[in-house]
C-alpha cells in the first residue's frame, strides 16, 4: 500500500473514544468519554507504547469540544478533535484530516445491534465506514478489568466506485464508563490500556 494512503487509512481508524454522549444530569464517572482537560491514557501494542492527553476542553453550546494529543517517545504524533453532546459523539479532525462534515463516531442511546455509516472523500478515494454496537463484555487489560461496550467497524476504500481490496480494514473496540477506549483490535493488531489518569 502506498505510504500516504496507508497513513490516511490508519487515521480513519483512530480509537473510538466513547460510546454515548452525556445526559445533562449524568455524573462524569458515568460517561464513556471523559471531557476534563488533563485526562490521560497510556496504551500499549505488541511493540510500542503511546500516550493520549486531553489538552483542551471547551464548551460549544450544549456540547463540549475536546482536543486530544497523542505522543510517542515524548514526541507529538497526532491530534484529534471531538465534539461530545447529549445526542452524539462527532469527530471533527484526526491528524492531518479535517472532515468535510462531522464524523458520527458514536451515537447516543445506541443499543446492541444498532448500525450507522459514514463516507469521507479525499484524494480521489472514498472511505466508507460501517459501525455496529455489539453489546457489553468483560475485558481484561494491564490497567484492570472493565465491563465495556463493544463496537465493531468495517472500513472500505473505494476508487471510482470500486473497492480497493488491500485497504479494507476490520476493527473491534471496547469502551468502559468513565474511561473510554480500553481495548482495540484493528487489522490483527491489538492495542490495550496500560494506564488511565482522570483529569480535573
Amino acid at each position: 500500500m502506498p505510504k500516504p494512503l496507508a497513513t490516511l487509512a490508519a487515521a480513519l481508524l483512530v480509537p473510538l473514544a466513547g460510546i454515548s454522549a452525556p445526559r445533562k444530569d449524568a455524573p462524569e464517572e458515568a460517561l464513556y468519554f471523559p471531557t476534563a482537560a488533563g485526562t490521560k491514557w497510556v496504551y500499549q501494542t505488541k511493540d510500542a507504547e503511546y500516550e493520549e492527553v486531553i489538552t483542551e476542553s471547551q464548551p460549544d453550546g450544549a456540547a463540549t469540544v475536546v482536543t486530544m494529543v497523542r505522543t510517542r517517545d515524548g514526541k507529538e504524533v497526532s491530534k484529534t478533535k471531538l465534539r461530545v453532546s447529549r445526542d452524539r459523539l462527532d469527530m471533527r479532525a484526526a491528524g492531518a484530516i479535517t472532515y468535510q462534515k462531522p464524523f458520527p463516531y458514536l451515537r447516543a442511546r445506541a443499543r446492541p445491534g444498532d448500525e450507522w455509516e459514514y463516507d469521507f472523500d479525499r484524494g480521489g478515494l472514498t472511505f466508507h465506514q460501517h459501525l455496529k454496537l455489539v453489546g457489553t463484555e468483560t475485558v481484561e487489560t494491564p490497567a484492570g478489568t472493565f465491563t465495556a461496550l463493544r463496537a465493531d467497524g468495517v472500513q472500505r476504500v473505494l476508487k471510482a466506485g470500486k473497492a480497493v481490496a488491500d485497504m479494507s480494514t476490520e476493527s473491534k473496540s471496547w469502551y468502559a464508563p468513565g474511561v473510554g477506549l480500553v481495548k482495540r483490535v484493528t487489522g490483527g493488531q491489538e492495542t490495550t490500556l496500560k494506564k488511565f489518569v482522570p483529569g480535573k
